[in-house]
């Protein structure tokens, strides 16, 4: 399943488009995404959300994230084998900020190891004329609570790095995306994502 933005197809779209968060600062190596579930502390209540710290070191002492986007409440999200698209505000008032991710239908396996790769996701950065999207590989977390505040306390499922090549391989899955960073600006694709060797992401 695909979803347009400006006049590229994105990978891994989905039915689901989350309400917008705040914006996010520019993304570097130390970015991290966690696929979490939550609970409110005085209904407990549960629900999902993706946190993401701009800084790694800053989600291992129980900070809350630079930015997040959650489902409502009573709304947990399958992680596994389904693709979802979360939405943050970002620099374009005009569109949203979309991380769009997908997790392997066997990663919560026990065969499968902590730490391994059972994902991809993508993040798209728009702004006026183009879009810039960031790809990230997903990986099996060891479950443990990430933050909690005065009304909410959130768990690991997943966390998702950016893939220092541009590129995320899915093993395991019949998708078998690979997907590259690219630029889009004034109608110009610089690159593409590619599934099953066919080209998504060329010009419409």
């Amino acid at each position: 399943m695909f979803t347009t933005l400006g006049s590229i197809s994105l990978l891994f779209a989905s039915a689901t488009l989350l309400q917008p968060s705040n914006a996010f600062p520019s993304f570097t190596d130390s970015t991290v995404a966690y696929l979490t579930n939550c609970r409110t502390s005085d209904t407990l209540v549960f629900y999902s959300e993706v946190s993401i710290y701009s800084d790694v070191t800053q989600s291992f002492g129980g900070q809350g994230p630079d930015i997040y986007a959650d489902t409502s409440l009573g709304a947990t999200t399958t992680w596994e084998n389904n693709e979802v698209t979360w939405s943050y505000a970002g620099g374009d008032p005009n569109q949203a900020d979309t991380f769009a991710e997908f997790i392997n239908a066997n990663a919560q396996d026990p065969a499968i190891p902590t730490f391994s790769q059972v994902g991809c996701a993508q993040y798209t950065q728009g702004f006026p004329g183009g879009a810039l999207a960031h790809t990230w590989i997903c990986y099996k977390d060891n479950p443990r609570q990430l933050y909690t505040t005065s009304d909410h306390e959130c768990s690991t499922v997943y966390y998702c790095r950016i893939a220092p090549s541009g590129t995320c391989n899915l093993p395991g899955s019949g998708k078998s995306p690979q997907c590259r960073t690219y630029w889009m600006f004034a109608d110009k694709l610089s690159c593409c994502c590619e599934v099953g060797g066919a080209v998504e992401g060329s010009l419409r």
